[in-house]
């Protein structure tokens, strides 16, 4: 309670380091969430989300609905084909970017009171999802 008093003395809003990455919504990360959601909105204490794509290989979510890895695999090893099959190509790049999409759009609507999120983490260092939907369509995440 003395931490929660100070916290509120010091600052105007909060984020949490790795609990809202989808890479974590199924590990232990997640279990004190709803509980500080509600703290942070009993003390009007706006909170922004952290992170929602995280583009680097090791860093995709890789089970449940979210996962991210085994569409990127797939269509990672259509890309280095030698003969590529285009339309195999084009499938798998649209259902990489589905999933993406999901994945944003689903997590931003399991935590109301967040009110912005960081879209885009490391995207310099990052670029595992860029490499093969190209870097252009990281600008179609922040819409």
């Amino acid at each position: 309670e003395r931490f929660k008093t100070i916290f509120l003395k010091l600052f105007n809003s909060a984020g949490l380091e790795n609990e809202f990455k989808p890479k974590y919504a199924f590990s232990f990360h997640n279990n004190y969430v709803p509980d500080f959601m509600a703290w942070a909105k009993g003390n009007d204490l706006p909170v922004r989300g952290h992170t929602l794509i995280w583009p680097g290989e090791s860093k995709l979510p890789a089970s449940g609905d979210y996962d991210l890895l085994t569409p990127y695999k797939n269509l990672q090893s259509a890309l280095a084909d030698q003969s590529p099959d285009e339309t195999m190509i084009s499938e798998l790049t649209e259902q990489l970017r589905d999933k993406v999409n999901f994945v944003i759009g689903d997590w931003v609507s399991k935590w109301d009171g967040i009110y912005e999120w960081d879209v885009l983490n490391e995207p310099i260092g990052n670029t595992a999802l860029q490499s093969v939907l190209g870097h252009e369509e990281s600008a179609e995440w922040f819409k």
